[in-house]
């Protein structure tokens, strides 16, 4: 999707603007035998409601407060594709996949629900709070979740993280 960050120095990146996209391109690269979401899109996006008294919304200007004030805009949310949970139950599914969780509460719980629920192989759990903010952050804790297993790791690097799991990966696919 887009964003500010540079691109990886990889040999394919595929380039989205919308959870409909995104979900289009997986299956277009399906099977694999791995499958690793390591980001979720937003559960849900917002569409203007059009009403009578009002104009067409051109999407490609910004809404200024002023005009939307003035024309009774309202947006309702609207469900975005569930890409990990499609992905995982289609018919050509991966042999293993992954999803990653991000919880304010009930980290393990919800995990483990969000691991069968969506039937993955694995999960990979953040707690969000003040004493670990994750996202623009070097350091982080997670639990790495199975069907059988939880294994919590405690403040570290994310590229000893990163190792972790793959290591949990690899492990699980090999064996």
């Amino acid at each position: 999707g887009p964003t500010n960050l540079k691109k990886p120095n990889v040999d394919k990146i595929i380039s989205v603007n919308s959870a409909s996209e995104m979900l289009k391109a997986v299956f277009l690269n399906l099977p694999k035998h791995i499958f690793v979401s390591a980001a979720a899109v937003s559960d849900y996006k917002l569409e203007p409601i059009i009403t009578s008294e009002s104009k067409k919304i051109n999407s490609k200007i910004k809404l200024k407060k002023n005009i939307i004030l003035e024309e009774n805009f309202y947006f309702k949310p609207v469900e975005n594709p569930d890409i990990l949970y499609e992905v995982s139950n289609c018919s050509n599914r991966p042999d293993l996949v992954v999803g990653f969780a991000a919880e304010t509460n009930n980290l393990i719980n919800n995990a483990k629900n969000k691991l069968k629920l969506k039937n993955l192989d694995l999960i990979v759990a953040n707690k969000i709070d003040s004493q670990n903010k994750v996202f623009g952050e070097d350091i982080n804790s997670v639990s790495i979740i199975d069907k059988n297993n939880v294994e919590t790791l405690d403040r570290e690097s994310k590229i000893y993280i990163a190792n972790c799991i793959a290591k949990k990966i690899t492990s699980m696919y090999f064996n």
